[in-house]
């Protein structure tokens, strides 16, 4: 089994894995250049390239956060207010008509308290 695979089964994974880091580097460079652009298609394209799955009528407004981006699925008819941060290290799946306030943060992450359990090599 993957890390990638581990961490979408909710199971203990190194993020420190190869495939895990390119998603999260591809998905730093995608929310930088979707937080840094006014164009309505421009994002339209980010945001179809970067999460797993959108609906239509999205509306996200800058800044917002995502680690993985693959993980989070937006149905129609969704707005997000700024600010919010979606720490999608398992899936987050927004349905339809759903409006997100402000500052909202949604983790899915966990991991050991104690630091010498973290990563099993």
């Amino acid at each position: 089994m993957t890390e990638h695979e581990k961490l979408l089964a909710g199971l203990d994974y190194d993020y420190r894995d190869d495939e895990l880091q390119t998603i999260m580097k591809r998905t730093v460079r995608q929310v930088s250049d979707l937080n840094n652009s006014l164009d309505p298609l421009v994002r339209v394209n980010i945001l179809r390239t970067m999460l797993g799955h959108m609906g239509s009528n999205i509306v996200i407004k800058s800044p917002v956060r995502f680690t993985y981006g693959v993980h989070t699925s937006l149905g129609n008819d969704v707005f997000i207010n700024d600010g919010c941060n979606f720490l999608d290290s398992n899936r987050i799946m927004i349905g339809n008509r759903v409006l997100i306030g402000p500052d909202t943060k949604l983790y899915c992450g966990e991991h050991a308290l104690d630091a010498s359990q973290r990563f099993v090599t």
